[in-house]
């Protein structure tokens, strides 16, 4: 790949193209300007990237994998902003063809300052923001109030809210914003 410093990545756009990104997917469309299989090791190099953004494609691969390769791609202060279907709602449990859940806690083992352990995954993150949205957080109308009602109950205690609320009051996605450190230490 040529050498970009502003270099955006948009990772399993299918149709969806996005301005100022390079739109890449597995598949072929109009919209993808590159494609490229991400379940093996990515063609950009190391500390090349300033960001990435996902929607709905992450939760297709496996984890260490995955976000090891994002770790390794972005530069230093780089972001990593995607959206996963929650693990409990019936958007991951539908599809056999996801592989990784996620949760609201799920990036703690690999965040700045944890005192977990990394299981052997060398990254390290910034937690810059995470949300858990109750619906599909992009239209409108029934979503948006839904949205606007429910999520601030649920993000006010995200533990409380998982531990005994998730399976009686199903969420749909987890959105995360993360920065690779500036001086990461691994």
């Amino acid at each position: 790949m040529s050498a970009n410093n502003n270099l955006k990545l948009n990772l399993g756009c299918g149709g969806i193209r996005e301005e100022g990104y390079l739109n890449v997917d597995f598949s072929p469309s109009p919209a993808v300007d590159f494609c490229c299989d991400l379940s093996v090791r990515w063609p950009w190099a190391d500390d090349s990237v300033q960001e990435i953004i996902s929607d709905h494609t992450l939760e297709h691969m496996p984890f260490a994998h995955v976000f090891s390769e994002a770790f390794r791609v972005l530069k230093p202060g780089g972001i990593l902003r995607f959206s996963v279907p929650h693990g409990t709602t019936f958007v991951y449990l539908m599809n056999p063809t996801h592989i990784t859940h996620f949760s609201y806690f799920s990036f703690d083992p690999w965040t700045v300052g944890s005192n977990h352990s990394h299981y052997g995954i060398k990254m390290e993150w910034e937690m810059v923001n995470r949300r858990i949205s109750f619906m599909w957080y992009r239209g409108g109308g029934f979503r948006r109030v839904m949205n606007t009602l429910v999520n601030p109950f649920i993000n006010l205690s995200p533990q409380l809210y998982e531990r005994f609320f998730m399976c009686l009051l199903p969420s749909t996605d987890v959105i995360y914003e993360l920065r690779k450190p500036v001086n990461p230490k691994v």
